[in-house]
């Protein structure tokens, strides 16, 4: 079988674990490496292996040994990026969010049915152990029927000023909520079904000048009745991340913390109501160590196949359909109904 031609769509931060995604990929080969830095592109062209290195993404979309574009652009350039590879025939993975407006997202999204390319969104932490471990036992009935969830995630202070163009509304969309606040919806979409009701609030902390909150507070209602709060700040004085997902349900609780570690308590599995660590090599043996790896093997694996994809443009436009009734809340809106 031909290796899949891929071309990475900007090299800033997180090209680098979609770069190092491709290079342990065998059904994958790195075609070329786009940024407007040029030493940057070039860069990144040397260290993992790719035949070109370009300014401008524009030629990458005539260059018939790319058979699918990895999007690493800014949020503002997600949607126009997406919609020129997917109208040139390319099979696209998009980083989250799909698109800072819902509009564009149904863009991105018809151009792909219409031209039948694979339409992934880079919501890699559905293939995260942890959280396949985390599902796996809610639908296992382990906890019983949730009822409540928290959702914590915690960066150092340094993270807007580190990412210039993030503190620009029309640029990013939003801070914490938007940029990352995504990734906790669709995980919530994933493990407890769609979102009704959001009420939500946002503030400053820190840095002058910029247009977006760095610190944000939702309460979301589930269409099935759960309730819980999702919290994000981008203003913690210690330099260090923290990341937490509670569910709880009528027998049980559920925990992912860090990202690597699961605990559960649950009458129904140990007969008890303490809290158990969760192996995660036997829990979720067929996920990928490593997330983004996953992530990328799925991708592939739906462009051999034909398949859709477990992290599709219609969950990523559902996910951001939430953060948007959280802005229209925190705007003034009060509790907000989400509009799928």
């Amino acid at each position: 079988m031909d290796r899949i031609g891929l071309a990475v769509i900007g090299c800033g931060g997180i090209s680098r674990v979609h770069l190092e995604a491709i290079s342990r990929e065998r059904r994958a080969r790195l075609i070329a490496t786009v940024d407007s830095d040029g030493e940057r592109a070039e860069t990144a062209a040397r260290k993992y292996g790719a035949s070109k290195s370009l300014t401008s993404w524009e030629p990458v979309l005539e260059d018939d040994d790319v058979d699918a574009a990895v999007i690493c652009l800014p949020h503002d350039l997600h949607a126009p990026a997406a919609i020129a590879f997917l109208e040139k025939g390319k099979h696209v993975l998009v980083e989250k969010p799909i698109a800072i407006h819902v509009a564009d997202a149904d863009r991105i999204i018809k151009t792909a049915g219409d031209g039948k390319r694979v339409l992934m969104v880079g919501h890699m932490k559905r293939f995260n152990r942890a959280f396949v471990t985390m599902k796996r036992c809610i639908e296992a009935g382990n906890i019983g029927e949730p009822i409540s969830f928290q959702v914590l995630w915690y960066g150092p202070r340094e993270i807007i000023p580190s990412i210039p163009w993030v503190m620009k509304r029309e640029r990013g969309g939003g801070g914490p909520l938007m940029g990352f606040g995504t990734h906790h919806i669709d995980l919530l979409h994933w493990l407890l079904g769609g979102i009704d009701q959001v009420a939500c609030f946002t503030r400053p902390a820190h840095h002058e000048g910029s247009e977006v909150e760095d610190t944000s507070t939702a309460c979301l209602r589930m269409i099935n009745g759960a309730i819980g709060a999702v919290h994000y700040t981008w203003a913690r004085a210690v330099d260090r991340f923290h990341e937490e997902i509670t569910v709880l349900g009528r027998s049980g609780e559920v925990t992912v913390r860090g990202g690597n570690e699961a605990f559960l308590a649950s009458e129904e599995r140990f007969g008890d109501r303490e809290i158990h660590p969760l192996k995660l090599d036997r829990e979720a043996g067929d996920v990928l160590e490593n997330e983004f790896s996953g992530e990328l093997s799925h991708f592939i694996g739906c462009i051999n196949s034909g398949e859709k994809p477990l992290t599709d443009g219609r969950g990523a436009r559902d996910a951001l359909s939430v953060i948007h009734a959280a802005y229209e809340s925190a705007g003034g809106g009060g509790v907000v109904k989400v509009k799928y």
